[in-house]
């Protein structure tokens, strides 16, 4: 009885601690600005490129669009989100806020590159997502580069097992099949989210904030293997005179 309330505590994130909860609530305003940014994005994209281009694909054009695969990307997904959940619950959540934190600067950067890059889509989402004209207006809109390949491979670098890592890295190839096999996404749109995911987990965000903040635990950038990394001139060190 007592391991089975050890188990379901694990679930639940672990709010009571002061550290955790300001880095809960840092990378929710994270979230609030990837809101902004991308929504705006997507609104400047649909006024100022009615027309968008859309051009050949050395992979799409040479493959049939089988709108099956569609569900296998929401199957994927799903699947996804219910692992990252497990493998955070089973070390207290400890990386949850620093993938909250990457995921939402991911569609920052997202909000910028699909008005740098406005492409049309491969084909209408009516044809996937059926008749609904608010979520094809505003949340399909932007091609490059594919979310949905940056959110699973950010994900699956994030699981604290390697066995955890290897399947989640498995269901993200298999995603990245899904979305060309359904012409979901242009080749250059999943390149690009790998890349995005790659520079996202390796770029020292820590740079970014003064030098006093890059100590600071509650911090969603903080990480204990970059300040373990840290050369003495990457750290300025207080010297007392």
């Amino acid at each position: 009885m007592d391991g089975t309330k050890i188990r379901l505590v694990n679930w639940i994130p672990p709010f009571s601690d002061p550290i955790f909860k300001r880095k809960f609530l840092w990378s929710l305003i994270a979230v609030v600005l990837a809101g902004i940014v991308h929504t705006g994005g997507v609104i400047v994209l649909i006024d100022r490129f009615p027309n968008p281009v859309r051009p050949s694909d050395l992979i799409l054009d040479a493959i049939d669009r089988n709108l099956m695969w569609v569900q296998v990307s929401n199957i994927v997904i799903v699947t996804q989100v219910a692992l990252t959940f497990y493998g955070l619950s089973r070390v207290r959540y400890q990386h949850g806020p620093r993938l909250i934190f990457l995921l939402a600067m991911m569609y920052v950067i997202r909000g910028v590159t699909i008005i740098l890059t406005p492409l049309a889509q491969t084909a209408p989402p009516e044809l996937s997502f059926g008749d609904q004209s608010i979520i094809s207006k505003y949340m399909f809109q932007g091609m490059f580069f594919s979310g949905h390949t940056g959110s699973a491979f950010i994900q699956a670098a994030m699981m604290p097992s390697r066995r955890l890592r290897q399947v989640q890295y498995g269901l993200s190839i298999v995603q990245v099949t899904a979305l060309l096999l359904s012409h979901s996404h242009y080749s250059i749109d999943i390149w690009g989210g790998l890349f995005v995911a790659y520079f996202l987990l390796n770029f020292n965000f820590m740079r970014l904030v003064p030098p006093s903040l890059r100590r600071a635990k509650w911090a969603p950038w903080y990480s204990d293997e970059i300040i373990n990394n840290y050369s003495p001139q990457s750290i300025p060190e207080q010297v007392t005179v």
